[in-house]
Parts: structure tokens; C-alpha cells; sequence
């Protein structure tokens, strides 16, 4: 015996989905607007590479860090910690900076 009830929602859901998409594609710029950054990208920050050592008098090694601080002496702060927590306990230099929108 089909249950009338559960079909009933299953239409309920299948019609809100596809209104959903409709509008969607009727008013594209609407469904760009809500977008708020790429996906897998943060939406602000600053990415710092610094040149890092495990030892004392080791060659440099590049260590790559993103940060969601727009601010480069926070973001530098941010990446010296990441990269004393990954084993780096010897900081260079900043070797750059890199806004990221």
C-alpha cells in the first residue's frame, strides 16, 4: 500500500526544488550576487612565504602560508606560528607578500 502522505512531501520537495532552479535561471545575476567568494579560495587574506630552517645552519626551505588577516604584520605573526607548529623552528625572512581577493 503507497502511503499518500509521503508522496505528498516528496512532490512538496521535488516542486521547491525545481521552482528553486527556475528562478535561478530566470534571474541570473540574483543567484551571482548571493555567491560570496570562490569556492576553495578565501575571500580576503594575505599569503606569506617565508624562508624557514629545521636546524641552525640548514639551507632554506620555502614555507607557504594563507591568512585571513588583510593586515601583513598579522599575517606574518599567523605564519611564523603555522610554521613553528609544522616543525620549523628556525624563521629567515618574509621572502613575499601577496594580497589575495
Amino acid at each position: 500500500m503507497i502511503d499518500d502522505h509521503d508522496n505528498a512531501q516528496e512532490l512538496d520537495a521535488f516542486e521547491r526544488n525545481a521552482l528553486r532552479h527556475i528562478k535561478a535561471f530566470l534571474d541570473p545575476e540574483r543567484a551571482k550576487s548571493q555567491r560570496t567568494h570562490r569556492v576553495g579560495q578565501p575571500p580576503r587574506g594575505t599569503r606569506v612565504r617565508l624562508a624557514v630552517r629545521r636546524k641552525r645552519l640548514d639551507v632554506d626551505s620555502e614555507f607557504i602560508h594563507d591568512s585571513d588577516s588583510i593586515s601583513f604584520l598579522e599575517a606574518r605573526f599567523d605564519a611564523e606560528k603555522a610554521a613553528r607548529a609544522a616543525g620549523y623552528p628556525v624563521i629567515g625572512y618574509v621572502i613575499e607578500y601577496e594580497a589575495r581577493r
